[in-house]
């Protein structure tokens, strides 16, 4: 025979302020309807708004299927957006590497 094991319940010491007691944090999602298009390819992590403009007038960037030269297209609700054939959507601000361009060094998170 086995005899069970009486578990005690844990409870969160409220006066502590227990990370149990906290709603989780969930990043909302980028609104991306109306929004530039070099300002979207920079968004999912591609590369800067600046280098996300020459790659969409090189035809490297395309909206639905078609190549778009104009990095001041305007995100509309339903567009599919691909960098070098494959399909991007902005990342979470997790996922992004923060970096200090001025010397080069990585910022904590």
């Amino acid at each position: 025979m086995s005899k069970q094991r009486n578990k005690k319940k844990v409870t969160p010491n409220k006066n502590k302020g227990s990370f149990r007691d906290k709603p989780l944090k969930v990043n909302p999602p980028v609104e991306v309807v109306g929004m530039r298009l070099n300002k979207y390819v920079a968004h999912c992590g591609v590369c800067s708004r600046r280098q996300a403009a020459d790659f969409i007038k090189d035809g490297e960037v395309t909206v639905n299927g078609e190549v778009l030269d104009r990095p001041g297209y305007e995100i509309q609700e339903g567009d599919v957006v691909a960098y070098k054939g494959k399909v991007i959507e902005p990342a979470d601000s997790d996922e992004v590497e923060h970096t200090a361009h001025a010397n080069g060094q990585s910022l904590p998170a």
